[in-house]
């Protein structure tokens, strides 16, 4: 079952690094696309570094500043290519068993109307940092 995760990215030059080191780049399955989202921060040569490391796993695009993230939620969706796909933010730190846990559920729920959702934790070391949001 293949597996796309997009990821979508916008000023998050600190944190893209750590998304990226937690996903499971050594799944055969899965491809990673990330967009980027208007950034003017380093952001997109932590991606240009990851897609030269990866370059069969992790491809990036830029798309110009939309001002919300429904254009580049559309766009990383339209340019996933799997029967399965994941949407995730820049700032997530996955769970080393995310991807596995998706194709399971959607293995046992094959119905195309079928989605999973997860829930979200933010460990105390980074409330801070989220806390203007």
């Amino acid at each position: 079952m293949a597996v796309a995760v997009a990821i979508f990215a916008h000023q998050e030059e600190r944190r893209i690094a750590t998304c990226l080191a937690s996903l499971p780049l050594d799944r055969p399955d899965t491809r990673f696309h990330v967009l980027v989202n208007g950034s003017t921060d380093d952001t997109e040569s932590v991606l240009q570094e990851a897609s030269e490391r990866w370059p069969d796993k992790i491809r990036y695009f830029r798309i110009e500043a939309s001002g919300s993230p429904a254009a580049p939620r559309n766009r990383g969706i339209r340019e996933a290519r799997g029967t399965i796909v994941l949407v995730l933010d820049d700032d997530v730190i996955p769970d080393p068993d995310l991807v596995r846990r998706h194709v399971d559920f959607h293995r046992s729920h094959p119905e195309p109307h079928h989605a999973a959702l997860g829930e979200l934790y933010v460990p105390e070391a980074t409330a801070e940092d989220h806390a203007s949001i």
